[in-house]
């Protein structure tokens, strides 16, 4: 079984060795003008770029890449890096005394928590951006988190239409512990990312534990990841894999994949944050680039109609969404063992 190294683990590992040697660099985004978005402007078009280590689909990425740098004439370079890389690497530059990144974009509270706790992070409450957004819906803005909501994805199964009918389509997780999928599912395993951790977590607490080894008794294969399930949902290693998203489907059925997308009965609403570093190097353009991200403008680009995402402006938000509490994550990570276990690995 791979050993369980969540991004969090990784990142407060480095935070301590940090403290240990004393090489924290100084933080440089204090000196940011939030003053006015105008003043703001004016700061980060003198800085000329921002770099943004992000987990965010790159087409989405690059759409709000481009549309910014039209707005401002303001350069982005941004790193899309897997959730656990993007944390190790950001922590390895600030150990280093070589920050790099302005933005983070990830999907990990507890991480974000972490790196405010110990200043790498700036919070959103003393980023100085909230106030440039008063048209932000304030129930989006989690305490917990904080930060407000940027992005979370309609979360479901990918499924194989030469092996699975829509009739087929299971109502409850239990559904799919009957012998009709036997050796026909898959999924990516718990001890893959923190996301995948605390979805098998819901499981077990919606339905149950034997539910979540009924589902590794039936499992076909496993992944490392959602994208290579997806991939081997399309090559029919597998008829029904879960924790997708639309998006993630689009790509495969326009190149001529015979799948489709359907909704799961219990639903992970993995939440995507952004803040601007702590040790920024240009942190005038990174607060801008957060103004922008969260903005109305920015954001409805992000989260389009028919995009497979939606955030705080959207008008289709699930009735039934709550974002995972830090509490959730954390379960997820303590229980990543049993989860294995109860899958069989």
């Amino acid at each position: 079984m791979r050993k369980f190294i969540p991004g969090i683990a990784v990142g407060v590992l480095a935070l301590v060795t940090l403290a240990a040697c004393g090489s924290t660099p100084k933080a440089t985004s204090s000196s940011a003008d939030t003053g006015s978005l105008a003043s703001l402007v004016a700061a980060a078009k003198k800085e000329g770029s921002v770099k943004v280590y992000t987990v965010l689909p790159p087409a989405a990425q690059q759409a709000l890449d481009d549309a910014f740098t039209a707005k401002y004439g303001i350069k982005v370079d941004a790193v899309n890096l897997p959730i656990d890389d993007l944390e190790t690497r950001f922590a390895s530059e600030v150990k280093s005394g070589t920050p790099s990144a302005d933005v983070l974009i990830n999907t990990d509270p507890i991480a974000m928590q972490a790196e405010e706790r110990e200043g790498l992070v700036v919070g959103w409450s003393k980023s100085g951006v909230g106030p440039l957004l008063p048209d932000l819906p304030s129930k989006y803005v989690y305490s917990d988190y904080g930060a407000p909501l940027l992005e979370t994805f309609y979360p479901g199964f990918i499924y194989n239409t030469t092996k699975v009918k829509e009739s087929e389509l299971p109502t409850t997780w239990a559904d799919l512990t009957s012998a009709r999928w036997k050796g026909q599912l898959c999924s990516a395993l718990p001890n893959s990312s923190v996301s995948q951790a605390v979805f098998f977590e819901i499981i077990k607490d919606k339905e149950g534990a034997n539910v979540v080894r009924g589902l590794g008794k039936n499992f076909a294969r496993t992944y490392s990841s959602p994208l290579s399930m997806d991939a081997g949902v399309a090559a029919g290693e597998c008829a029904l894999g879960f924790d997708s998203a639309s998006f993630f489907i689009a790509p495969l059925k326009a190149a001529g994949a015979t799948v489709a997308f359907a909704p799961m009965p219990t639903a992970f609403y993995p939440v995507a944050l952004a803040g601007v570093s702590a040790m920024a190097p240009h942190p005038n353009a990174g607060r801008l680039f957060l103004e922008f991200i969260y903005s109305k403008e920015g954001n409805t680009l992000l989260n389009a109609p028919g995009s497979g995402s939606f955030g705080p402006y959207s008008s289709d938000i699930p009735a039934n969404f709550e974002a995972s509490t830090p509490m959730q994550f954390k379960q997820g990570q303590d229980d990543v063992n049993l989860l294995m276990s109860l899958l069989g690995n």
